[in-house]
């Protein structure tokens, strides 16, 4: 559970009838002013992209005061989790860093990005 949203184990059965392991991650209405729209808005163009280093997202949707991403589910720790063990050795973390660094490098590149950045998104 984090800040603005508790993550789920739960298993995505699509209308052909076939069913897929997912991460559902469920914002709950509160008083923070979180903008679920903007939240939407950008699990819709992570979406459209495919990288190793990013997870697929395969739904988006709100139900009653809820929004949520269905999204790829990953076995193994988190970041986080990796970060609270203790000190990495260099040559683990510059290999860490530098996969986040090209995720993050090819999410930004993407086209859309830069009309989301300047609308405000």
């Amino acid at each position: 559970q984090g800040g603005s949203a508790t993550v789920y184990d739960a298993e995505l059965i699509a209308t052909a009838g076939f069913r897929k392991p997912v991460a559902l991650k469920v914002f709950v209405a509160d008083d923070t002013g979180t903008d679920w729209h903007s939240v939407l808005r950008e699990a819709r163009l992570c979406a459209r992209l495919q990288h190793p280093g990013l997870v697929d997202v395969y739904d988006v949707g709100t139900e009653g005061a809820c929004a949520y991403v269905a999204m790829e589910r990953v076995d193994g720790g988190s970041l986080a989790d990796r970060l609270r063990a203790g000190a990495m050795a260099p040559g683990e973390a510059c290999a860490l860093l530098a996969e986040v660094a090209e995720a993050l490098a090819y999410r930004i590149r993407q086209p859309g990005r830069a009309a989301t950045a300047a609308a405000g998104g």
